[in-house]
């Protein structure tokens, strides 16, 4: 696995193993040089998927209860706990369901936060299970399932809920886009998707979530146990003059 991670290319790598400011905002796609025609076969098209990412919402279904309001998650109130299942559409062009555990009481950054959650839809499959105390766009659920950056609302009384939220680094994506600026890096006419599985791609979150954790002990510990050939190290060499050995 570690190869075939270290065997992709940089931007590629970093997109997964790199926390961004903007976390879960940022598409996992891999770059690709347009030609003229394809900007402007793609450009119509990327700009009404650049309108449809700025607002998502979604329909609960099971036991839940309480409430949650936020602009951007440093400015929240939330105080909500449910295990539920539902459908909606989701941020990154993910039309489907869902399925969430969650527990919460947040006030501003500070707060316990739980959830085990996973999607799956026209956006492929999604899924976190995380604990957060001090929220920060850089922590892992706001890299890989929440987004740190939208306005919105929740709602969830005894069987049923709703949640809407606006996102707003989507809306700057949108503007820039007319310029045909990409910093979200999911326009089709600048990005392509990755030819791996669900499941491989996932690993990949995986690996690079473990390597990130890591402190310089750990990762010294883990290069002992799981030794790589350095590209750049120079071939072994023979010794022309050197004999085998004689058996006794």
């Amino acid at each position: 696995m570690k190869s075939l991670f270290d065997s992709l290319p940089t931007e590629v790598k970093s997109s997964f193993s790199e926390p961004k400011i903007f976390g879960y905002n940022k598409a996992h796609r891999v770059p690709v040089d347009p030609s003229v025609g394809e900007r402007i076969l793609w450009y119509i098209p990327d700009r009404i998927l650049d309108i449809l990412d700025v607002v998502s919402f979604n329909l609960n279904y099971g036991p839940q209860i309480g409430f949650g309001v936020w602009v951007t998650r440093a400015v929240q109130v939330v105080a909500y706990t449910g295990a539920n299942a539902g459908f909606g559409w989701y941020q990154k062009r993910q039309l489907g369901g869902h399925a969430e555990s969650s527990a919460e009481i947040v006030i501003g950054p500070v707060g316990a936060s739980a959830i085990a959650a996973s999607k799956v839809g026209t956006g492929g499959i999604e899924s976190t299970s995380r604990a957060i105390f001090f929220h920060t766009p850089y922590h892992d659920l706001y890299q890989e399932y929440r987004d740190y950056w939208s306005y919105g609302a929740k709602l969830g009384v005894l069987f049923a809920g709703f949640e809407v939220e606006v996102h707003l680094v989507e809306i700057a994506d949108l503007l820039l886009g007319i310029f045909t600026f990409d910093f979200l890096n999911d326009d089709f006419a600048k990005s392509s998707r990755f030819k791996y599985t669900n499941l491989q791609k996932q690993n990949f979150k995986t690996f690079a979530n473990t390597i990130t954790d890591l402190d310089q002990k750990q990762k010294e510990e883990y290069q002992k146990q799981y030794p790589t050939v350095v590209e750049d190290s120079a071939p072994a060499t023979v010794d022309p003059k050197a004999t085998p050995k004689k058996k006794n």
